[in-house]
Formats: structure tokens, sequence, C-alpha cells
């Protein structure tokens, strides 16, 4: 068996070829025969015309690629490869091959059977799942393989035409969310607490009242009754929005796509649109060894603005949450929303205790989202103490509720979309 592949492996048409123009050369020069003299001529130009028609395509050959910049996980990115034959040499038979990190099956190729004509583009699409988790992806280089028209010669070459691909996380549609506290911003929002004010809804009539802005007076009325007549609207105000994510090495447990840091990360991302969509404003505080900030703002743009930063977020060391969350609240608009997206076994819930008394004291209504960590494998020796010490998931969640915090558990499942829906539209309600 290995004597016969490899005999035909020997007996390609570039060997043979090979093999006639050296028997037709030397028998030709030896014996003065010009009928092989010629045989072995034309079969030695043929080779190396086919060498060089091989060799000259790849050289010609140009490529750009486009496709969107973001994406999310599990999302489907169309790209486009366009191929230029810049040169005189038309190429047929020609091997694409493509690299994309962002997917499980991240080697795409493609063959043009027809010859590309000079200054001819040839455009190449196809569509690449982002199946692995969220991050900055680099897609290419692309590698080219030509072959010449008889099929002889084989020659690759990798262009380095290389482009970003950020993956966002996965940001759940949460139905059942709401995270409207007392009201912060005025004349925004969709989501509302109407009540008497000056925003550009027009109420009606009544009035002066000593304090009202002079500028609201309606003076035909005022001239009509022969007393101060202003105008009145309604205040239209929106939830200040202020997530607190949990960095720190302790809490991460898992490995790949199936971590708690991951659970935590699109739990944040999930709340965020949620917030986004029903028009309050949203800031985020990423606690790691240091903390990174992303400014409060709304709106889709701010919205993409926050996943561009939660695409990128690593696990950062020992971390000091719960005095940066201390550190911060002070500084919060009454009237807000604070959500703790933290890992239930590395929260101390007596610590964090007269931080939510601090924030209902401030008129912020605060929401504890408790990541299961217990349910993922664990990565350091000092995790498997902290689980044994820890308290109980539905102790803990009492504990919290009990202080006035609302309480969601996201913990693992097959399907990360089914345990995000699960666990944040499902408010824990304490027992007993």
């Amino acid at each position: 068996m290995h004597d016969h592949s490899l005999t035909i492996r020997l007996l390609t048409p570039r060997h043979l070829l090979a093999l006639v123009a050296g028997i037709g050369l030397c028998l030709g020069l030896s014996l003065r025969d010009p009928v092989l003299l010629a045989l072995g001529t034309t079969a030695l130009a043929s080779l190396l015309v086919s060498l060089w028609q091989a060799a000259r395509l790849l050289k010609s050959l140009r490529v750009r690629r486009r496709h969107p910049s973001r994406s999310f996980e599990g999302e489907r990115v169309h790209v486009t490869l366009e191929v230029e034959n810049d040169g005189s040499i038309p190429g047929a038979l020609l091997e694409i091959e493509d690299h994309f990190p962002p997917g499980d099956v991240w080697r795409v190729h493609h063959l043009i059977e027809r010859p590309i004509r000079r200054r001819e583009t040839v455009i190449l699409a196809y569509e690449g799942e982002c199946s692995r988790r969220r991050g900055l992806y680099t897609l290419g280089p692309v590698r080219f393989v030509a072959r010449d028209d008889l099929g002889l010669f084989r020659r690759e070459l990798a262009i380095e035409e290389m482009s970003l691909l950020l993956v966002y996380p996965t940001a759940v549609d949460l139905r059942m969310v709401e995270v409207l506290g007392d009201g912060t911003l005025a004349h925004v929002g969709i989501e509302t607490l109407p009540r008497a004010g000056t925003s550009a809804e027009f109420v009606g009539l009544r009035p002066w009242r000593p304090g009202d802005n002079p500028a609201t007076i309606h003076w035909r009325s005022t001239a009509r009754t022969g007393h101060f007549v202003v105008k009145e609207f309604h205040d239209e105000t929106v939830t200040e929005v202020t997530c607190f994510l949990d960095l720190g090495r302790i809490g991460l447990t898992g490995l790949g796509d199936q971590t708690s840091l991951e659970y935590a990360i699109k739990s944040t991302a999930s709340l965020a649109r949620r917030a986004i969509a029903r028009a309050h404003a949203v800031q985020l505080y990423a606690v790691g060894t240091e903390t990174e900030h992303t400014p409060l703002g709304k709106g889709q743009r701010h919205l993409l603005m926050l996943l561009d930063h939660l695409a990128l977020l690593k696990p950062r060391g020992e971390v000091a949450f719960l005095d940066e969350v201390r550190r911060y609240v002070p500084h919060l608009t009454p009237g807000g929303t604070v959500i703790l997206v933290v890992s239930a076994s590395t929260v101390d819930p007596q610590a964090l205790l007269p931080t939510i008394a601090a924030m209902r004291w401030r008129r912020l209504l605060p929401i504890v989202v408790l990541i299961d960590d217990r349910a993922f494998i664990k990565l350091y020796e000092e995790q498997e103490m902290r689980h044994i010490e820890a308290m109980g998931l539905e102790d803990l969640a009492r504990t919290f509720i009990l202080q006035g915090a609302r309480v969601h558990i996201v913990t693992r499942a097959r399907s990360q979309r089914q345990a995000l829906l699960q666990g944040l539209e499902q408010e824990v309600v304490a027992h007993g």
C-alpha cells in the first residue's frame, strides 16, 4: 500500500513532463536528433511557463475585506472579500482561505474556477458565526493558492489583510425588569413620573404662586383677569442607573465561555440595555485593581459605548469592591437606582448591609444581582473554603431583601440566554 501511494505521488503530470524534458534533451543532444531536442525543449518550456504563470499570478493579486466592526456573541457576520487581479495574467482554479477567529470554524475556503481577467474584481462573500465569547478579534490573513493553466505548479501566498471585529457580550432583551427609582433627571425619558413642572408638555393655566418663574406668566390671561396667571407643564423625570461590577479574581470561577465572570458581564449588559431602552441614564463602574468608569449617558450611542467597555473587561486580581461602592455612593444623585453585580460566595453581607442602608437613606433603589459562582469549576484553592463558609443563596437574598434591596439570582444553565432571562426577570421573594 505504501509503495502504491508513493508511485501515485511520483507519477504526477509535472514529474512526467519533467521526465520527458530530461529524456528528450539528453537523447536529442547525444543522438543529435532534432525531433527529440524539440520534444525536450517544448516540455521544458511548458514547465517554465507554468511555473512563471503561477508565481506571476500571486504577485498581481490584491484583496480587501469588508464587514461590520461590531457584533454580538452568537450573531452571524457578513464578510466580503474583494479580490482584484492587478496584472496581465488571468488566474484560474484560485483557492482563497480567510481566517475568522471569532467562530469555531475559523478557516473559510473559496474556489474561483473561472479565470480572473486583468483589472477584474471578484467579490466573495461568507457569513461567520461569532460562536466564541466576547472580545476583540483580528480577522486575517488571507491565504491564496494559485495554479497554472495546466495544473502543474501550486504556489501559496499569505496577504496581511487584517481587520478588527469587536464581539459584544450577549445582552438579552428583558421584558419584566424595571429599574425605576424616584427619578432624577428632568424632561427626558419614556418611563416617566409625571408631576407639575416646566417640561415642554403643557398642562394648563393656574393662578400665580410665590416662587413661580416669571418666564411662565401668561400675559394675555393676566391682562384679561387682572391677576397673574402662569402656564403649567408636566415635569418628566428619568432614573439614573449606576452599575457596579465586581471583577475580583476570587469571584471568577469556570473555564472558557462558561464562567461566572461571563454571566456577570452579560447580566450587566442586559440590565443596561433594558434601562436605556426605557430612556434612563446609565453609568458603569467596573471595579478591578483599578476602577474603570463609563460616565452617565443615555440613548443607543451610549449603549454602544457601554458594550465597547464590557467587551474588553478581564478579571483583575484582589479587589476591594465594597470600599469602591462606599466611595462613590455619596456622590450619586438621590432618586436613582444602584445595581450591584457580585459573586454570591465572595460578597460579605454584613459589610454590605450598611451601604444598602445608606443607599435607602439617600433615596437610592438598591438592586443586588447575585451570580451563583458555586455552579462553576473552581480555579483557586481559597475558593473552596469561601464556598464552604459563605451564606446560602436563599439566606443571603433574604438578608438583602429585609434591608430594602431587590435581589436577583443568576445561576448556570445550558442556555446562557435562558439563565439570564430566568434570573433577571424573576425577583427573589423572601419567605418566612
